[in-house]
C-alpha cells in the first residue's frame, strides 16, 4: 500500500471515530477503533522521521483521552450502554 493510500485510509478512519464519538454513538466501541488509530500514527511517526503534522506529546495526550472514554464510557446522554 502506497503513502497516498495509508493517508487516505487513516483520514477516513479519523472522521469516522470523530464522528462516532461526538454524536456518541458506539462511543467505547470507537475509542477502541482510536487507539487502533493511534498505534498506526505512532508507528508512522516511529519510522518516519519526517511526519510533522502529529507531535509525540499529542499522540500521547489522544491515546490518554481514548482511554478514559473506554474505561468510563460516554455519560448520560450517549445512545449506547457501556461495556
Amino acid at each position: 500500500m502506497g503513502g497516498a493510500a495509508v493517508s487516505w485510509l487513516l483520514s477516513l478512519a479519523t472522521l469516522a471515530v470523530a464522528a462516532s464519538l461526538i454524536t456518541g454513538f458506539y462511543t467505547q466501541v470507537s475509542a477502541i477503533a482510536g487507539m487502533a488509530e493511534i498505534a498506526v500514527l505512532m508507528l508512522i511517526k516511529k519510522s518516519s522521521k519526517d511526519m510533522p503534522i502529529y507531535g509525540w506529546s499529542f499522540l500521547i495526550l489522544s491515546l490518554f483521552v481514548m482511554t478514559s472514554l473506554l474505561l468510563s464510557g460516554a455519560g448520560a446522554f450517549a445512545f449506547d450502554l457501556p461495556l
